[in-house]
């Protein structure tokens, strides 16, 4: 963590509990920050449009409001949608930290928590809303001249080790007949790029490679240790998560699309939205009897998906 990065920040903390308003507060003043408070929520919705912040802690059960849809306001609307929020509530159920990622949350941290944890994943959402500003200012700028020999086909960065296709369905099936079905537990996704017409398209590789560096180093951040990785075709990865179930899949998939949601992919693609479609199966199932039925389910799961209009989690 760099407290450099904090310094002359302002930071809102909507919270009706005034015990975590003064911790957290004390901690990002001797760290340098501004830092605003309130205990009600519409209170809180002036400040915002006040004072603009560069990042704001809401928790989501606040005297007559609902922070979930605090946060939808603030995503809905273009002079608000890049600051980022991080929840801190005493709801802990998977389904509610789901919620509030799809909101549009950053981070989700649930009470009671560790304030150490706390100012650092505070930090790394001022890392990714500095992220964006470069991004932007990147895109902003004249594209450079094509270079003489045309299009890169260069593969994308890939920070941890990536599966060809078929190695990886060898090792999911190697996986799957090892695994015990009494206490065992495996989770297979797929996700795929929507818009595929645009990214498949040659006049498109570098939008393209772009996309795909960017799903490859978020998913290294986000990913659970041991996770496998398949390269399925140019627009479509496997995951193989261990002892992780659907639920759990979700929420790193969902982080995924939060932090895909705050690059630029270049002039080409600046008035697109490039979003991902995603399929997930776990065993043991009742419907799965076998490794190839294992990997049927998935690739369902994301044809649902994508049926749906793209931009979806499907769970079978």
């Amino acid at each position: 963590m760099s407290a450099q990065l904090f310094k002359g920040r302002r930071i809102l903390l909507i919270d009706d509990d005034s015990t975590v308003l003064a911790v957290v507060s004390q901690r990002l003043e001797m760290l340098g920050c501004a830092v605003d408070q309130s205990e009600d929520g519409r209170a809180g919705r002036e400040m915002i449009r006040a004072n603009r912040p560069d990042l704001i802690v809401l928790d989501i059960v606040l005297r007559g409001e609902d922070g979930i849809e605090i946060c939808k306001e603030l995503k809905a609307d273009e002079a608000t949608q890049s600051i980022p929020v991080v929840f801190l509530s005493a709801k802990e159920e998977p389904k509610e930290r789901v919620r509030g990622l799809r909101a549009g949350a950053i981070d989700y941290v649930v009470k009671p928590f560790d304030l150490d944890e706390l100012i650092l994943r505070l930090d790394i959402a001022l890392r990714i809303k500095s992220d964006l500003r470069e991004s932007v200012a990147e895109a902003s700028q004249p594209a450079p001249a094509p270079a003489p020999s045309g299009p890169t086909t260069e593969a994308p960065k890939r920070p941890a080790e990536v599966l060809a296709a078929d190695e990886f369905l060898q090792t999911v099936e190697r996986r799957f007949n090892a695994l015990d079905p009494e206490s065992g537990l495996l989770t297979l996704a797929f996700i795929r790029g929507d818009l595929e017409g645009f990214l498949l398209s040659e006049e498109n590789v570098g939008v393209r490679r772009l996309f795909l560096e960017a799903v490859h180093e978020i998913l290294a951040q986000v990913l659970p240790k041991g996770t496998l990785v398949g390269e399925m075709d140019p627009i479509q990865l496997g995951l193989l998560i261990p002892k992780k179930n659907k639920y759990n899949a979700e929420l790193v998939l969902d982080e995924l699309r939060n932090l895909l949601a705050v690059r630029a992919f270049g002039e080409s693609a600046k008035d697109l939205k490039l979003t991902l479609s995603c399929g997930v199966a776990e065993f043991p199932n009742s419907r799965i009897e076998n490794s190839r039925q294992f990997v049927e389910t998935a690739e369902f799961a994301l044809r649902r998906a994508q049926h749906r209009g793209g931009d979806q989690t499907v769970l079978m």
